[in-house]
Parts: structure tokens; C-alpha cells; sequence
């Protein structure tokens, strides 16, 4: 072998021996390139779990908050109402008893006992809402079912899921007996199928 093809030999060894560290350095930095690709990956996965469960662990939070305020809500609604049942019975167990001694001086007493326990628009207003929370379909079902319901209807059957007497939802709205029993007696005649137990069964404890 001449000097020429020696040195020739060395050149072609020379870049083959670069052309290979090349390769293995492209080789090593394409594997470490998917490495890190992996690795993001898995972190953008691992950061993705975690806000899915912060996220869960929030709407899981704020559905017990809503439910205990609802709880909370529905326990003083029905304290309202039975306080307002409560507070019409009694009355009317001093009006009786005031009635039943006759005296001139009880007459004023026995007006203002009836106009304490007569709800007002603004009074009932309070009431409906209170009503609403603790039977949230009630009124909605009167009115799909009996499309043509009055107000003064609607009033009395509120009062009657209250399991209030005639005498109570007569004194709750400043009306005479004979004006709920003739309600009544309107609507039952309007509606022949009405089934009045089980529209009024209540499961309320006061």
C-alpha cells in the first residue's frame, strides 16, 4: 500500500469513526428527547388527575354545603310553620275561652286575637316561601293538575297540608267557616276525581 492509499484509508476511517459518534449522539439525544416527552407527558397526566380531583373534591364540598344549608333551611321552614299552627290554635283556645265568659271587656281582646293570627299578603308572601322549602312540588302540582285553581283554592289547601282545621284556616285568613266549607264544596264540585287523602298526606312532624 502507497503513502496515498494510507492516508486515504485513514480519511475514510476518520469520518466513518465521526459519522458514527454523530450517529450515536443523534441516537442519544432522540432517546432522551422521547424520555423527557414521556416524562411530561406522565406529569401533565399526574397534574391532570390531581385538578380532576380537586375539582371533584370541590363539587363533592359544595353539594354538602348546599345540602346542610337546605337542611337548614327546611328545618327553620318547618319550625315557622308549625310555630304558626302553634301560635293560631292558641289563639283560638283564648278566643273560645274569652267567648265563653261573655264579658264587654273581652270583645276588644277577642278582635285583636283574630286580627294577630289573619296572615296578610306580605305575611302569606313569607309563607309560601316557607311552605315552598319544605313541599317544593305542592303548588305546582295543583295548578298542573287543576289548571283552573283560584288563589283563595290554592290558600286553602296549603293550610289543609298543615292539617289546619276548618276553624283554623278560617282564622288564618280572617274568613268565616262557611266560606272555607263552601270552597271546599266549589272545588270538589268542579273536580268529581279529586282524591283529597291522598293529595293531603303529609308526613310533617311539628
Amino acid at each position: 500500500m502507497d503513502k496515498q492509499d494510507f492516508t486515504y484509508t485513514i480519511l475514510y476511517v476518520i469520518i466513518f469513526l465521526a459519522l458514527s459518534f454523530i450517529a450515536i449522539l443523534m441516537f442519544i439525544f432522540m432517546s432522551r428527547k422521547k424520555i423527557i416527552k414521556k416524562e411530561l407527558e406522565k406529569k401533565d397526566l399526574e397534574i391532570q388527575l390531581t385538578k380532576q380531583k380537586f375539582e371533584a373534591e370541590k363539587i363533592k364540598l359544595e353539594a354538602e354545603v348546599k345540602a346542610k344549608l337546605a337542611d337548614k333551611e327546611l328545618k327553620i321552614a318547618k319550625e315557622k310553620l308549625g310555630n304558626l299552627l302553634l301560635h293560631i290554635q292558641e289563639n283560638n283556645q283564648l278566643i273560645e275561652q274569652l267567648q265563653s265568659k261573655k264579658l264587654e271587656q273581652n270583645e276588644s281582646i277577642i278582635h285583636s286575637l283574630r286580627e294577630s293570627t289573619i296572615l296578610t299578603d306580605e305575611q302569606w308572601k313569607s309563607f309560601s316561601h316557607d311552605f315552598a322549602s319544605v313541599f317544593p312540588d305542592f303548588v305546582e302540582n295543583l295548578r298542573s293538575h287543576f289548571p283552573d285553581i283560584t288563589s283563595a283554592e290554592i290558600r286553602l289547601f296549603c293550610l289543609s297540608k298543615l292539617h289546619f282545621s276548618y276553624k283554623e284556616i278560617a282564622q288564618a285568613q280572617g274568613i268565616s267557616t262557611e266560606t272555607v266549607r263552601s270552597t271546599w264544596h266549589r272545588f270538589k264540585k268542579k273536580n268529581p276525581d279529586f282524591n283529597e287523602k291522598k293529595l293531603l298526606q303529609v308526613s310533617l312532624d311539628f
